[in-house]
């Protein structure tokens, strides 16, 4: 079924009000897409999918999805990853989609602290079909969507190399980092007049209290009551987000609550069963945009560790 295309999605296509990230309220569960220097820090060969849905009532929403697979290789003294991701808008009239390789060095200062820099190189390509959306001449003002349009409707795509960077430091009880992502700021425009993806910029801390009698990612759930709260910023270009929360787990089940300020609260459980864990997260919508109805957002993740490695310091790996 067709849209109508507002000026708001034309815009979209110029790449101003689509200029910023996808966006996931489980950041640890798709923790290379958050800083690329995660990766081989799970202490095994591991699988990462993350989907979400959003502003389900406006239309067909938004859906985004992300996979990724990452691994510690002692040869190359550090970890490769490779993410895809794709951002599909107005039922896929609108499409980001790209794919990440990256390598992190590992290096140990002590038996306490490890440290982890990173480099991430990216193809994306970005495509508008304007076939999928009606425009001001389809339309009669009494008899509506009648006229074919003289517009040029063929699609329009765009493809582009990003460049990423990250740094994340770590201990068994603590983890934290910054990146930076599109450091050679792509001209991501549809149109012939040029628009450069600002700067995407990312901080985050986290800390795990409690009894840790196994290791995550290597030895299965903790026997004990965990709880492990966490911050995450993100600034792209005049936008920014702080989320803030907690989540508390128990032998294979977790409960989370998060708040991301000014815009939604966080609702999370998941469950873990050996090297397979399992995660949803709701979010309701605070903001202002709550008062056009639109619907909170879905988001199901899960993540698999094929391999784990014998523990070689008492940082221990991070999930």
């Amino acid at each position: 079924m067709r849209k109508i295309l507002f000026p708001f999605i034309l815009s979209g296509v110029a790449g101003v009000s689509f200029a910023q990230d996808m966006a996931f309220s489980q950041y640890t569960a798709s923790r290379t897409y958050t800083n690329p220097a995660f990766a081989g820090t799970a202490g095994a060969a591991r699988i990462s999918t993350t989907y979400r849905s959003q502003w389900g009532s406006i239309g067909e929403g938004e859906q985004m999805a992300f996979l990724s697979y990452d691994q510690k290789f002692k040869v190359l003294h550090g970890g490769i990853g490779v993410n895809l991701r794709t951002d599909i808008q107005g039922g896929g009239g609108l499409v980001d989609a790209g794919a990440d390789l990256i390598y992190a060095g590992h290096f140990n200062l002590g038996r306490n602290l490890r440290l982890q820099p990173a480099v991430q190189l990216g193809y994306a390509e970005k495509y508008f079909d304007p076939s999928r959306y009606f425009t001001g001449d389809n339309i009669d003002p009494y008899f509506g969507f009648v006229y074919t349009s003289t517009e040029d409707k063929e699609e329009v795509h765009k493809r582009y190399f990003d460049i990423g960077t990250g740094l994340v430091f770590y201990s068994k009880r603590m983890q934290g980092g910054f990146a930076a992502h599109h450091l050679n700021r792509p001209d991501v425009s549809l149109l012939t007049e040029p628009y450069h993806l600002q700067i995407k910029y990312t901080a985050h801390i986290g800390f795990t209290i409690g009894s840790m009698d196994s290791i995550p990612g290597d030895a299965g759930p903790s026997k004990h009551f965990l709880v492990t709260p966490g911050l995450l910023y993100l600034k792209q270009q005049d936008s920014q987000a702080i989320m803030l929360g907690v989540n508390l787990s128990y032998r294979a089940f977790s409960l989370g609550l998060h708040y991301r300020f000014g815009d939604a609260m966080i609702v999370s459980t998941g469950f873990r069963y050996k090297f397979f864990s399992i995660g949803y997260s709701y979010d309701h919508t605070t903001s202002n945009l709550g008062n056009m109805t639109v619907a909170g957002s879905h988001e199901l993740s899960m993540i698999f560790c094929i391999k784990g490695e014998k523990k070689e310091s008492a940082v221990g790996p991070v999930e």
